[in-house]
């Protein structure tokens, strides 16, 4: 019996020996404390804060975009108020009806401010989208070309590129208020002595701040995130609504030139097609018997003896390049073709000498390539004077360009010419003569060769008989 009574005292042990093991390891239930309405404390932080409550659990990076963030702070005003316009700019109407008007993701205030911005544009915006701060820049490619495209016409393009980019409808009136307002430092009402290329952003901000009175009616926070866009569009922005500004500014421009230069490819094919049919209809009329001409010596060239200055008119040479220009020139260089005549020859001193007429062809033919209206009107100009005139003025827009590189030899041709004026020398007479005089544009052997020997091995005995070269004086008679 008492056997009995051990075991039962052992199992009984252990099964409270269990039961302590276990509610050891349980863990304890927490309770919520009940706080009342006074306990309760409303703190503001920004977006950026409240990502790092996530952020610090993990150790991925997340990247937010504001179309996911902005329906966190932003409601729509589900009964907008519709604002009829009537603008000057029928694009600009035209945008405002799509996007704006009746919008109902945009706020009251930033409708009002919008509005306002609208007008503003359609009043001042008839203005070029890129600004002339020095003479060089009418040698800029950008310029010449982005200078077709109105202040408008650009902004509406960024705003455009900014509504793509976006795929919540409630991103798209501050995408909107940042396209519109981004470049109105470019107005030249507004310019004076303080703009420079690098101002008109800053230029913009303060317009907007000064001219623009419904702005102030927004909330701080959302003027200055549209102030931060505008402002850095050119640099680096840390918020999202400005590198997205950014992103659309590019994607317009690259939009803008290629719809410039399809045109301009169209009207040059036009013109083409046009001078063609004149073409035809003339090679159809009776053939008229042309005097016999006497064939020129290789010596005789370009008789010019005086480089007639002309100063050059406005030429877009935005399509102009020097490497495809010396690639097309440099099989020329010694080399002799029918009736032993030549275009270029190159020295021992380091020099090579070009007709100006062959320089001139060579630019108008990669003009006629490239659909350039002005190369059009040299080729097909029919009085020998006006085209001989046209022609210089072309050979010494791109002459500049070739100088501006170091291929052009000042020693040997002076700022404002395409060329001069050379006494060349001959080892054995040619046509009883010694020397003669001609014009040429000189070149730098550097430019085609590292080596002057290469280009002096291979001459033709013709080219071989050219002694010497050098710079003739201008005289009140020549």
């Amino acid at each position: 019996m008492i056997y009995i009574l051990i075991i039962i005292f052992w199992i009984a042990a252990l099964y409270v020996i269990n039961m302590l093991y276990k509610k050891k390891k349980a863990v304890p239930t927490l309770k919520t404390p009940k706080h009342s309405e006074k306990d309760k404390e409303t703190v503001k932080i920004t977006l950026a804060e409240l990502s790092m409550l996530w952020e610090k659990r993990s150790n991925k990076k997340y990247s937010l975009k504001i179309d996911e963030l902005v329906p966190l702070y932003k409601q729509p005003v589900l009964k907008p108020d519709v604002i009829d316009l009537t603008l000057k700019h029928k694009r600009l109407e035209d945008f405002y009806n799509k996007y704006i008007k009746g919008n109902g993701s945009f706020t009251e205030n930033l409708m009002l401010f919008v509005v306002e911005l609208v007008k503003f544009i359609d009043e001042k915006g008839d203005c070029p989208s890129v600004v002339k701060v020095s003479k060089l820049d009418n040698s800029k490619r950008e310029f010449a070309l982005l200078s077709q495209v109105s202040l408008i016409d650009h902004s509406l393009d960024v705003a455009e590129e900014m509504i793509k980019l976006y795929t919540s409808p409630l991103a798209i009136p501050d995408a909107i208020a940042a396209s519109l307002s981004h470049d109105l430092g470019k107005i030249p009402d507004f310019q004076g002595d303080f703009y420079s290329t690098g101002d008109h952003p800053e230029l913009s901000a303060r317009i907007i701040r000064n001219e623009l009175l419904s702005f102030k009616n927004l909330d701080e926070a959302q003027q200055n995130e549209i102030l931060d866009a505008v402002i850095m569009h050119h640099k680096a922005p840390k918020a999202e609504l400005g590198k997205t500004l950014i992103q659309a500014d590019q994607a317009a421009r690259k939009k803008e030139v290629q719809e410039i230069e399809d045109k301009k490819y169209l009207e040059s094919k036009k013109n083409i097609n046009a001078q063609e049919v004149k073409e035809v209809a003339k090679r159809e009329e009776p053939a008229q018997e042309k005097p016999a001409q006497e064939t020129q010596s290789v010596y005789d060239v370009n008789q010019d003896k005086k480089p007639v200055y002309v100063k050059p008119d406005y030429i877009d040479l935005s399509w102009f390049s020097s490497d495809d220009f010396i690639s097309r020139i440099t099989p020329a260089i010694n080399k002799v073709e029918e009736g032993n005549r030549f275009n270029a020859f190159s020295m021992p001193n380091g020099y090579v000498y070009f007709m100006t007429g062959f320089l001139t062809d060579t630019a108008v033919e990669m003009g006629l390539e490239a659909g350039d209206n002005y190369s059009q009107a040299v080729k097909f100009e029919t009085d020998p004077l006006t085209r001989k005139k046209l022609g210089h003025t072309l050979l010494n827009a791109v002459v500049n360009i070739l100088r501006e590189r170091n291929m052009i030899p000042e020693n040997l041709c002076g700022k404002k010419y395409f060329g001069n004026k050379f006494i060349v020398r001959y080892k054995e007479p040619v046509s009883g003569k010694t020397e003669q005089t001609a014009f040429y544009t000189p070149f730098l052997s550097s430019v085609f060769t590292d080596l002057v020997s290469e280009l002096e091995k291979d001459k033709p005995d013709i080219i071989k008989n050219i002694q010497s070269v050098e710079k003739a004086p201008f005289s009140k008679a020549s």
